[in-house]
């Protein structure tokens, strides 16, 4: 395909075209304001522990299989882990032990995206 002139006209549509995505870029930097996290604590005794999260009450028990079982809030939210595999149920997420673990780093996402840093301290 041979090359075509660059005309007045189309030398002004880049230049607006490259105005625009350049207006665009600043503004979402600057305007970006990061997620933040909240850390929790909780320390499991007597098999339990409760979270406080964002007006939910979130139950954590450990199980005898060496599994955290961590009820759902009513809410839409997500539960992740780095270090720790996480089996979604129907009512609870399970999260998997690893043997002498003794402490567990979570995060729970709500619908708004906003982050829980959750860490829960194992017996």
């Amino acid at each position: 395909m041979p090359a075509q002139k660059l005309t007045p006209g189309r030398l002004a549509q880049i230049i607006v075209m490259l105005t625009i995505l350049v207006v665009a870029f600043f503004w979402r930097t600057f305007t970006h304001e990061p997620k933040q996290e909240t850390d929790i604590q909780c320390q499991i005794s007597a098999g339990r522990c409760m979270l406080d999260i964002s007006e939910e009450q979130i139950e954590v028990q450990k199980t005898r299989q060496n599994s955290l079982k961590i009820a759902k809030p009513e809410m839409d939210w997500t539960l992740s882990s780095a270090k720790n595999s996480v089996m979604n149920r129907v009512n609870y997420w399970e999260v998997l032990l690893q043997p002498q673990q003794s402490d567990v780093i979570l995060t729970l996402t709500n619908s708004n995206n906003s982050n829980y840093l959750v860490t829960i301290s194992l017996d």
